[in-house]
């Protein structure tokens, strides 16, 4: 999950094939992607908004992001931001005017799931839904069990993912979690962290 504008940049430079250091990316999947304060992925006259293969691709290289460019196949979506909100299941494609995604469906959740079991290295930043809220909180809860059944490497960032499995008992099934989602896109990005740079000084 990418959280803003500069994290769709990252993601893309990350994958770039035209740039050192790059790191190959067999398969990325994408939940909601917020730009500011304000998730794209809400209703409109225009439908609802995404971040595709193409716009990656031109932030950074070649990106392949499943579902024929989408980033998910459905969402659980809800009427206003709230935990009793009225919510549904709907493609993707499909969210009604007023109503915004709050969490990823079923079918995604099973098109995640079957990427990360398998994975030799699995990177998550940033949880699939509000899962703060229990109604919203089952695409967050599937994609930590695959992760926890996955027999590679796998790697939590972020401290809204972290505090996820850890809320979830998932967090002794991870190989490493940190805290730091933002810091964590940028390191692979290959740019040099403050932090890192003074106790390699040292």
């Amino acid at each position: 999950t990418a959280g803003g504008d500069a994290d769709i940049t990252a993601v893309g430079d990350i994958t770039s094939t035209g740039k050192e250091p790059a790191i190959k990316a067999d398969k990325i999947h994408i939940d909601a992607i917020s730009t500011g304060d304000k998730p794209t992925k809400i209703g409109g006259e225009d439908g609802p908004l995404h971040v595709d293969a193409g716009e990656l691709g031109a932030r950074g290289g070649d990106v392949d992001v499943d579902v024929n460019g989408d980033v998910t196949l459905d969402d659980v979506v809800a009427d206003r931001f709230d935990a009793e909100a009225d919510h549904k299941v709907v493609k993707s494609t499909d969210i009604p005017a007023g109503w915004q995604g709050m969490d990823i469906g079923p079918e995604t959740v099973k098109l995640f799931a079957q990427t990360i079991i398998g994975a030799k290295t699995v990177i998550w930043n940033g949880p699939m839904g509000v899962f703060e809220f229990p109604a919203f909180a089952e695409g967050t809860k599937q994609i930590a069990a695959a992760c926890a059944e996955c027999e590679g490497t796998t790697i939590i960032g972020g401290g809204d993912s972290a505090s996820a499995v850890k809320k979830l008992g998932f967090a002794s099934k991870m190989t490493h979690i940190s805290t730091g989602g933002g810091a964590s896109l940028e390191f692979l990005e290959g740019k040099t962290l403050p932090g890192v740079a003074v106790l390699n000084d040292k």
